[in-house]
């Protein structure tokens, strides 16, 4: 590609990222100077998300450097526009099936709105373990579009009707396009990572594209709920999804793949999950060691999308508390909680264990007293330090674990998460029932318990 063309490129994806900026702020121009702040930052991330296209471009065709650059460039693309499309209507499943009052199936309403983040985990679940075998048969680029079709049709059901059946089937569909987009980030990963700190590198940039994506969702869905209604969210992520799986589906460097393709490190990453059972039969002491760990983990990293954001709904707390709440999440996350994961790695594993789940239990315990906007943003922010911190601490507690010795990493790194999809696809019922059954403030109690107990456990008995 000629200098004359990339810098061409840069200039279009620059004006891109401006346009993109311009429509949000001047959706919330009217209602506040803190809305119009956080519509600017939200455009100036998405822009800088942008600036990364003219290199994947110059990269799709070759096999060289400029193809590893595009795959690094692909990774953190995809992930950032596929959560912040996701995000941005996760939250509001709940919400609206509340909203609706449409009982399914002879189920409560209270039941009902427990599970569209139950049944994304369910898509998730069920799209990590079809992957492979989905992309064997329609090789990348067609699952490229599939993964972006099934995002898209969720959008499209739910914009046209905002009814409890299709909001719904629209969690499933949701989840299998992360679930999918998730095997297809692991397979770039395993197939173009030079060696192991490539590797380190290439689950970074999707790390952060994640947690970027997730926490600009969350403050893009409140933006527009408030200024347009629910109703559009769903067809802001749509769009977005449209968009970036077209362009994606386009600029994937097929040509460094298909060469890094084979080789000895592909096989290694990509693992079933029945070898992880097969040595947990074996290891009661791990299995208690993964209870004790990956329960806590992937309740609280589902705490502020199955929990925090109803109750902000539940006390009548205007929804742009919602995407402050995001924000503040996503840079703890973000910033301090990577921050803290490098200060503290000199730590003996269960004081940083016992650390991070004292962080979500002081998340919670600030809200026992009284539930107020100080109280949910704080509660926010620790939330987003436990997932930055905590997600790294945790997950490393049992795979580096004495009692995990000689299992392959990449068998136990797949194996917890398949284990921590499950214990997801349980967290929205759990919180269901802690918001809508007995006390708020006694429920509250022995949510905030379960995390102190399980840090207890950690540094004493471990």
């Amino acid at each position: 590609m000629s200098k004359k063309i990339f810098v061409f490129l840069q200039v279009l994806t620059g004006l891109l990222g401006l346009v993109f900026t311009y429509v949000i702020v001047k959706m919330v121009w009217n209602k506040g100077t803190v809305l119009i702040v956080t519509g600017l930052i939200v455009g100036a991330m998405a822009a800088v998300e942008l600036s990364v296209l003219p290199k994947i471009i110059r990269g799709r065709k070759d096999e060289g450097p400029f193809g590893g650059e595009a795959v690094n460039g692909i990774i953190k693309f995809m992930t950032f526009f596929t959560y912040i499309a996701a995000y941005a209507v996760i939250p509001y499943g709940a919400v609206l099936i509340k909203y609706d009052g449409e009982k399914f199936f002879g189920l409560s309403t209270n039941f009902l709105s427990s599970l569209p983040a139950s049944l994304l985990c369910i898509g998730i679940f069920a799209a990590l373990l079809m992957g492979q075998k989905v992309k064997n048969l329609l090789g990348i680029r067609i699952y490229v579009i599939l993964t972006g079709f099934c995002g898209v049709l969720a959008m499209v059901l739910t914009f046209y009707r905002l009814k409890t059946p299709y909001i719904l089937l629209s969690s499933i569909l949701i989840g299998v396009c992360l679930g999918f987009e998730r095997w297809l980030m692991n397979y770039l990963v395993a197939a173009a990572a030079e060696d192991e700190s490539d590797t380190k590198v290439k689950y970074g940039l999707y790390n952060c594209g994640l947690l970027t994506g997730l926490t600009l969702g969350g403050s893009l869905g409140g933006i527009i709920s408030y200024v347009r209604g629910y109703r559009y969210v769903y067809f802001a992520g749509g769009l977005i999804l449209a968009v970036v799986y077209g362009v994606s589906f386009l600029v994937m460097p097929c040509a460094y793949i298909k060469k890094r393709e084979g080789l000895r490190a592909l096989k290694k990453e990509i693992k079933s999950f029945l070898p992880f059972l097969k040595e947990l039969v074996k290891r009661p002491k791990l299995v208690m060691e993964i209870l004790t760990t990956a329960v806590p983990l992937n309740m609280g990293l589902m705490f502020i999308v199955s929990f925090l954001h109803i109750l902000i709904t539940m006390k009548g707390l205007n929804s742009t508390v919602n995407t402050y709440s995001y924000l503040l999440y996503g840079f703890m996350g973000n910033y301090a909680g990577i921050y803290l994961v490098k200060k503290l790695k000199n730590l003996k594993d269960n004081v940083s264990g016992f650390i991070a789940l004292f962080i979500i239990f002081s998340g919670i315990a600030v809200l026992i007293p009284k539930v107020t906007l100080g109280g949910i943003l704080i509660c926010g922010a620790l939330a987003g330090l436990f997932d930055g911190y905590g997600g790294a601490v945790l997950t490393a507690l049992p795979a580096n674990s004495v009692n995990a010795k000689g299992i392959d990493k990449g068998v136990m790194l797949n194996g917890l998460a398949i284990a921590g999809s499950i214990v997801s696809t349980l967290a929205p019922i759990i919180y269901g029932g802690l918001l809508n059954l007995g006390s708020l403030q006694f429920n509250l109690i022995i949510a905030a318990a379960f995390f102190g107990f399980s840090g207890l456990w950690i540094l004493i008995k471990r």
